[in-house]
């Protein structure tokens, strides 16, 4: 069937720290958006999905927390060196894109806006990290010398993001790389994606190995 969705091979945890707002950024402004917007993924082999909670687990025992959730923040000094270490030994790749946004404060996507766009601003931060992934699992997938293989993409679940807004994104760029229109070139968007709910507060995407770039 044409819109089966394909079996992954890889898988891309997405989640972010900060806000994209650019009309007021602190410190600059008392009030207003985040200094920095930070987005990150880590990549991990479809067969070592079932481990996930497991690894989470044992690098909280490791740390000596009681907590239920990893996160960074809740952690002191010496269970973040701990946990890092644990992280380290794990079958995963960590990526991270993190822009400063003081010299973006009250910028204007005039192009966007025109075209009645929403988040333009996070949307293109998230294309330069999938760029990133999506690249590394070619790389990754040639030196095994296989092909077709897709990457499953889960993002955490945010109210306020659109992410009928971020699939219409990765369509037009891939409509514009196509027709050899992209505004920068400095990759191409070409692969499929498909996104629905889960019920456990993430999003899903999938898209082909490098579909980020020229294939």
């Amino acid at each position: 069937m044409a819109n089966q969705i394909p079996e992954p091979y890889y898988v891309a945890y997405i989640d972010e720290a900060g806000d994209p707002g650019l009309k007021k950024v602190r410190p600059i402004d008392d009030v207003g958006a985040t200094e920095w917007l930070c987005l990150g993924a880590v990549l991990i082999k479809v067969k070592y999905e079932p481990e996930v909670n497991n690894w989470v687990r044992a690098i909280l025992s490791k740390a000596g927390s009681n907590r239920a959730d990893l996160h960074y923040r809740h952690l002191s000094a010496s269970q973040k060196r701990i946990a890092l270490g644990e992280i380290a030994q794990l079958p995963l790749r960590g990526f991270v894109l993190a822009s400063n946004k003081k010299n973006m404060r009250g910028h204007r996507n005039e192009r966007a806006e025109r075209a009645g766009a929403q988040q333009w601003f996070y949307n293109y931060c998230l294309r330069l990290l999938l760029e990133r992934v999506t690249d590394f699992c070619y790389q990754h997938a040639a030196k095994e010398h296989a092909k077709d293989r897709f990457v499953k993409i889960l993002y955490s679940e945010r109210s306020i993001h659109s992410y009928a807004q971020t699939a219409a994104y990765h369509e037009l760029l891939k409509m514009q790389a196509r027709a050899g229109a992209l505004v920068l070139r400095s990759d191409e968007l070409c692969g499929k994606f498909w996104i629905g709910g889960l019920p456990n507060q993430y999003r899903t995407q999938q898209v082909r190995a490098r579909s980020l770039r020229i294939l």
